[in-house]
């Protein structure tokens, strides 16, 4: 669907259970915004990253403990209007 977020995170293990576990915490999100892991994004020693899509809103350097506000962010906003933003995390 055209409101449907994709949040990618590097294969840092913990900060993609991090936001696995956030998502089944704002049941709104559901749907709308899917987390999945990813290859190297790129800049390896600026990660781990997550990238928003179709935004491309890129988070680096993310811990574990930013999982929240990321979605919480991702949920803020239609899908396309945050485009080249981001969080400082």
């Amino acid at each position: 669907s055209p409101d449907t977020r994709a949040v990618v995170a590097t294969p840092a293990g913990e900060v993609l259970a991090a936001l696995q576990a956030a998502m089944e915490q704002r049941p709104q999100l559901m749907g709308r915004v899917r987390v999945a892991a990813s290859s190297c994004l790129g800049p390896c020693e600026q990660g781990p990253h997550v990238v928003v899509y179709p935004d491309d809103v890129w988070y680096s350097a993310v811990k574990p403990e930013d999982a929240g506000r990321i979605l919480d962010a991702v949920g803020a906003e239609p899908a396309g209007g945050a485009a080249g933003g981001g969080l400082e995390v």
